[in-house]
């Protein structure tokens, strides 16, 4: 459980952020911490995460009372647990003085759990997958019906395991009750992991669509 309380802040905004992987809110304490829980959320290699997680002392130069709390502990199923702190990367810049010495002890502290000292940005975080997801996770608890699901994964069968988003729209009921009812469909199955594309991407109607064995 979290060792400190995210406070109000009137200068960012703050929050809670519902994970279904952990079973619990999570409080984040700027958007871009929102947005990064995000990633961890819906990335099959997290098998968990917890915010403000450690208590790390500062030592030297009078900062032996003081402590630092990096902002995520990420538990991995197959490497490292990853200890990160998220912070734009202007402010990175703007304060590499002021924060180098706790980010070695952090990096310090670490090292001797056998897990990695990171850093996340804008540039590791924010980009087509991240809108990709926000857009997807909307559909995730739709919960469609079992014959619906069956017969988008048999007209992806009969296409040899690839159609476009529009394509398969197209077969399933082209005209547009039809795609109100199946379009829900497909992105329940994409965020859940019953069909694949490329997320990297901006996801649109030309996006390939695939079988996750084909993908």
């Amino acid at each position: 459980m979290p060792v400190r309380r995210v406070p109000k802040n009137y200068l960012t905004v703050t929050g809670a952020f519902s994970s279904k992987k952990n079973g619990r809110m999570h409080s984040f304490e700027s958007l871009l911490e929102r947005d990064y829980m995000l990633l961890l959320e819906f990335d099959p290699e997290v098998e968990s995460f917890e915010e403000q997680p450690v208590k790390i002392p500062l030592t030297g130069k009078g900062r032996s009372a003081k402590k630092y709390v990096p902002d995520v502990l990420v538990k991995y199923h197959n490497k490292p647990a990853e200890l990160t702190e998220v912070k734009p990367s202007q402010d990175l810049k703007r304060n590499a003085d002021k924060y180098s010495a706790k980010f070695e002890q952090a990096a310090q502290f670490a090292k001797d759990q056998e897990w990695v000292f990171t850093k996340a940005t804008e540039h590791e975080i924010r980009g087509p997958y991240l809108q990709n997801l926000k857009f997807l996770r909307e559909y995730r608890n739709i919960l469609p019906a079992e014959q619906d699901v069956a017969r988008v994964i048999e007209a992806l069968q009969l296409a040899d395991g690839e159609l476009s988003v529009d394509a398969l729209l197209q077969q399933l009921g082209g005209d547009d009750s039809g795609i109100l009812h199946w379009a829900p469909v497909v992105w329940f199955m994409l965020i859940n992991g019953q069909l694949a594309a490329v997320l990297d991407e901006p996801l649109s109607m030309q996006s390939m669509l695939y079988l996750p064995e084909q993908a």
